[in-house]
């Protein structure tokens, strides 16, 4: 009697290299339904063992960090346009959603990896030194066109550090802020911190501090009274480079900037403003 199961064991038996040579041909042939029946067997798989894979998976990338950092390396070298492509998508269709969570997580990974990451932004700077210069004109110029207070704030700035070195007296910024320059060097040496001489302002280790930081004010003109505030001797003082950078613009203690004025501010707002502002320091 003829029996199917017991013929076909026979025939793949006395058959085997021709049938394994028809499989590979077979296979070479098909490259996309190999795809579709492999993903289809894969799918399967993992519904069927999901739990059970998931939890292997976090175990062995507990178990080898290193080999998780290599492969993601690996895999970022390997496609770097792709994955700043996707990026790039990303951020533009979270805009604004994941802004805070993103920025304490880079916050937190400069702290611990500041050394790697300064080295990382200089051997970046030295291979695309003109395209970065290129960006930063180019972002500069964008600010100053569309912020004025960030343009007064850049041109005085400047002014100032130009006449303390130069120790030339520049007339239009004395006129701005209402004191002379020999009044500004006397009162930033009071304010230079221990160990430190006028020589170091000037090659750039001290920085001229805002006590109260530029961005908490509100103007746009020189004629407003927060601009007169924020450039007031009282507010500004020497900081090493290294602390300057730490404080960058964090408030001392509470502070109340003046309201936004439109149109003529009169003599009236700016009285009742200096008033109340007395009145708080005190």
């Amino acid at each position: 009697m003829y029996n199917k199961k017991e013929y076909d064991k026979k025939y793949r038996e006395e058959n085997r290299v021709k049938i394994r040579e028809y499989a590979k041909q077979w296979r070479k042939n098909n490259p996309e339904k190999i795809r579709a029946i492999n993903k289809k067997n894969s799918e399967k798989y993992y519904k069927r063992n999901k739990d059970r894979l998931i939890k292997k998976a976090g175990q062995w990338q507990e178990n080898n960090p290193e080999k998780i950092k290599g492969i993601r390396k690996r895999y970022y070298q390997n496609h770097f346009g792709e994955v700043s492509r996707k990026n790039k998508i990303y951020r533009l269709k979270n805009k604004g959603r994941d802004r805070d969570r993103i920025k304490e997580y880079s916050k937190k990974y400069y702290q611990d990896h500041k050394e790697k990451c300064l080295e990382y932004s200089k051997q970046y700077y030295r291979k695309h030194k003109s395209e970065c210069r290129i960006k930063q004109r180019e972002y500069i110029k964008h600010k100053i066109e569309k912020n004025p207070k960030y343009s007064l704030n850049r041109r005085l700035s400047r002014a100032i550090y130009n006449a303390l070195k130069s120790k030339k007296n520049g007339r239009h910024w004395e006129n701005l802020v209402g004191y002379t320059l020999d009044n500004l060097i006397e009162h930033l040496k009071i304010t230079m911190p221990k160990g430190y001489n006028w020589k170091d302002y000037i090659n750039g280790s001290l920085q001229i501090d805002h006590i109260i930081p530029i961005s908490v004010w509100n103007y746009s003109s020189a004629e407003h009274i927060d601009f007169k505030r924020c450039w007031a001797l009282e507010n500004l003082r020497l900081l090493s480079k290294e602390e300057n950078r730490k404080k960058s613009n964090k408030l001392i203690s509470s502070f109340q900037p003046a309201l936004r004025l439109r149109g003529k501010t009169d003599a009236k707002n700016i009285r009742d403003i200096q008033e109340v502002n007395e009145r708080e320091n005190e």
